[in-house]
């Protein structure tokens, strides 16, 4: 395969993972220059183009890649979008990217955003528009997982939006969530905004019938993200935050693993972490004077 031939290739794989996959943009180019460096590598050192590479040619490019947990887990993940498009596209039969072993990557603190971020987030979602300030203060107020959110339909509500009845997306449980006040007040304007026959409570813009794509969700979210001040924002971090501060507030991982859906109470767990100037306010209680009893 020549190299121009390989790049129209490389257009067309970008145009299917729009069409296909709802990548975003910055999916799509990462995965793309992915797919360009290890086409560039295998031609090299291999004698093969990516096109016709095996699995012990793209284990022996996966080996050459700095050894980083993360950066070969992303590795193997562009690598397989771009051997699930060739045999989708009916270039091959089988996707050897998918034989690359995966690295256990080190757990992370959640990325919650303080509270004075979270008011201002608040209040750049309710100026933008209704939908903004529905998803915005599900998300900052439920901790909803993104297809949750993006999915919801008018019918999952009470009337009065007291509470929510769903089926995790993760492992298929029916949750019973109760609605804080600002949540009520945004599904009422969202409703007055989507109108009384919408099903979806965030209809998509282009496919009656049809919920907003992912790709147009996170943009809602990274426009209000900017309107804050917080470049970046991603839908992840408003469920954070809600159970970061829920947390704090309750004091009981109990009743956020709860709120979050999550089977596994060391899941939940991530979030029994303080914020700096708490941590400082409590450690100026620590004394180590007897305390005098009363006679």
């Amino acid at each position: 395969m020549t190299a121009r031939r390989f790049r129209e290739l490389i257009s067309q794989f970008s145009r299917w993972g729009f069409d296909v996959k709802d990548w975003s943009l910055t999916t799509r180019t990462k995965y793309a220059k992915r797919a360009e460096a290890t086409d560039q590598w295998l031609r090299y050192h291999r004698e093969t183009p990516l096109l016709f590479a095996d699995q012990e040619d793209l284990m022996a490019y996966y080996l050459s890649t700095p050894p980083n947990a993360r950066n070969r887990n992303n590795i193997r993940q562009a690598l397989a979008g771009f051997g699930k498009f060739l045999v989708d596209e009916k270039y091959r039969i089988d996707n050897p990217a998918l034989m690359l072993p995966r690295y256990k990557e080190p757990e992370l603190l959640p990325d919650a955003i303080t509270p004075a971020a979270a008011l201002r987030v608040e209040g750049a979602a309710y100026a933008l528009s209704p939908e903004h300030e529905a998803l915005t203060i599900l998300l900052l107020y439920t901790g909803l997982r993104k297809n949750e959110a993006r999915t919801l339909q008018w019918s999952q509500f009470d009337p009065g939006y007291w509470w929510l009845k769903f089926y995790s997306s993760k492992n298929r449980r029916e949750r019973l969530m109760p609605l804080h006040l600002r949540v009520r007040e945004a599904l009422g304007r969202q409703r007055g905004s989507a109108g009384v026959d919408a099903e979806f409570v965030f209809p998509s813009p282009r496919i009656p019938g049809r919920p907003i794509s992912a790709r147009y969700f996170h943009t809602l979210i990274s426009v209000v993200g900017d309107e804050a001040g917080i470049p970046s924002l991603h839908p992840h971090q408003l469920r954070h935050t809600f159970a970061t501060r829920l947390l704090q507030q309750v004091g009981n991982l109990r009743t956020v693993q709860t709120a979050l859906g999550h089977a596994d109470p060391k899941t939940t767990a991530r979030y029994a972490h303080v914020w700096p100037e708490d941590l400082q306010r409590d450690m100026e209680k620590l004394s180590f004077q007897e305390i005098e009893l009363p006679d």
